[in-house]
């Protein structure tokens, strides 16, 4: 038993030299000479140990007899295992993003890279792993003469490539050890090449293992967004970005749409590739394109009327006549079917130019004036806004020369560009502040130098209107006075 033991070690080590010097250099010989003479030790306190084996033998044998070693790496690249490292619960050597190989040349040495796992059941993958030199039976201790398995165990999405070399007469093959973590899959490839020169030639077989562990892509469901979840009728298909986290479209995952042309609800679906497996959808809805219609209040002023199945709403488009003086946008109007229609806009150029309106009161519904609605209202000297504007469109109070006051709801998100530029009597501007994230250029040039500006809202929220308003370009002047 001993001679046959003999016998394999020898052939083994012809071949480990072989491989070594033959494995991707096209069959050029590395001089020993040029050997790295570094032996790198990872120990099960996590540890690791650089050392010459050639000057220090003695330590050598100690670290290989002490029963506390994982993990060694003869004629080693010590600046390749910065991602080693091992886990004491599992008793796993950990490898993240490692790649090796036995054929590695910096010019002063040749780097075999000769791995041998010690006393450690397996290991585990992070990231892309690729340990590109041979290994043989006899480079795993733990495993001679037991019957005991090696486990290999990845993180989701990550792999790891080896090359087991194939002996006739070795104690045993690792395929036969090899256990595998939870969804972790398995690749062998066995290749036989012959190496060799001139009378010296020999075959070598290799078993190239991937072993790689997918993404459940499902998982990232509920943080996976589409550009946007609702959309109008088009007649042509509706097809919203899909983001995945950390995931990329056509590498990691496909998109397929269903149901996406006509109104209802559509359908993406989400397939893993890649690294990535399973399913998982997202639905958006496309509503039906609004009918516009024209229509006129009790007053004989002007709307439009948007309606989106049961849904009415209408925009103010113009007063009876440029001659009004005084005008209130409602609430809602009825439409001669009977029906309501909520006023939630102003339209653009609604008033602009009426040199003959003084007062103006807005609707609680609405939501947005319109640009230029108000503008050159010169005569305006009182504006009252609804509880719910949001939007105040670009130049939509400008040049109302004889507006002295105006109060901005809490409703308001936006303050638009010229918004009330030109207002030159404008000396009290109130704004609650509380939804405010915009204040656009010169939406405050030219009103009253002197002009005081009330901030009403949290401290916090003040804070930030203020910001927003002295910044350059919206028109402010150090003059003017902001009170909080």
């Amino acid at each position: 038993m001993r001679k046959m033991w003999k016998k394999f070690t020898t052939i083994l080590l012809s071949l480990c030299i072989a491989m070594t010097m033959f494995i991707g250099t096209g069959g050029a010989v590395v001089r020993a000479s040029n050997q790295s003479p570094y032996a790198l030790w990872l120990f099960k306190n996590g540890t690791k140990s650089t050392i010459d084996f050639y000057q220090q033998f003695e330590l050598n044998t100690q670290y290989a007899n002490s029963g506390n070693a994982v993990f060694e790496v003869r004629h080693a690249n010590p600046n390749k295992y910065a991602g080693v490292s091992y886990d004491a619960e599992k008793e796993l050597v950990v490898f993240d993003n490692v790649n090796i190989s036995s054929t590695e040349d910096d010019g002063t040495y040749f780097y075999a890279n000769m791995i041998n796992f010690h006393d450690c059941k397996g290991i585990y993958g992070k990231g892309n792993t690729a340990l590109d030199v041979p290994l043989y039976c006899t480079d795993f201790h733990g495993l001679q003469g037991n019957t005991n398995k090696f486990l290999v165990d990845l993180e989701p999405g990550a792999k790891i490539t080896l090359m087991y070399g194939l002996v006739e007469g070795a104690e045993f093959d690792i395929e036969d050890r090899l256990t595998l973590g939870e969804g972790v899959v398995k690749e062998r490839n066995v290749v036989t090449t012959t190496q060799g020169y001139g009378d010296q030639q020999y075959q070598v077989s290799v078993a190239n293992y991937t072993f790689t562990k997918l993404i459940d892509i499902s998982t990232l469901a509920a943080t996976s967004t589409l550009s946007f979840t609702s959309a109008e009728y088009t007649g042509s298909p509706i097809e919203p970005t899909v983001t995945v986290p950390g995931m990329t479209k056509d590498v990691d995952y496909t998109v397929a749409y269903v149901n996406n042309t006509e109104v209802g609800t559509a359908t993406v679906t989400i397939t893993g590739k890649g690294k990535c497996q399973g399913t998982f959808t997202l639905n958006f809805t496309i509503t039906a394109k609004p009918v516009i219609e024209e229509a006129k209040d009790d007053k004989g002023s002007d709307y439009k009327i948007s309606t989106n199945g049961d849904t009415q709403e209408a925009t103010y488009t113009a007063p009876k006549t440029k001659n009004e003086k005084k005008v209130t946008v409602p609430d809602e109007i009825t439409l001669p079917d009977g029906s309501t229609a909520k006023v939630t806009a102003i339209a653009k150029n609604a008033f602009k130019g009426n040199t003959k309106l003084t007062n103006a009161t807005i609707g609680n519904n609405v939501k947005t004036i319109g640009d230029n609605a108000f503008n050159g209202c010169s005569k305006l000297t009182s504006l009252k806004l609804g509880n719910k504007v949001e939007n105040i469109g670009k130049g939509a109070v400008s040049n109302c020369k004889s507006l002295k006051s105006v109060t901005v709801p809490a409703s308001t998100k936006s303050i638009g560009k010229n918004a009330f530029k030109g207002d030159t009597n404008l000396k009290t501007l109130t704004i609650n502040c509380k939804n405010l994230k915009s204040v656009d250029k010169d939406a405050i040039k030219n009103i009253n130098p002197k002009a005081t500006i009330k901030l009403k809202g949290s401290t916090k929220q003040k804070k930030a209107a203020e910001k927003l308003i002295t910044k350059s370009k919206t028109g402010y002047k150090k003059s003017m006075k902001i009170k909080k």
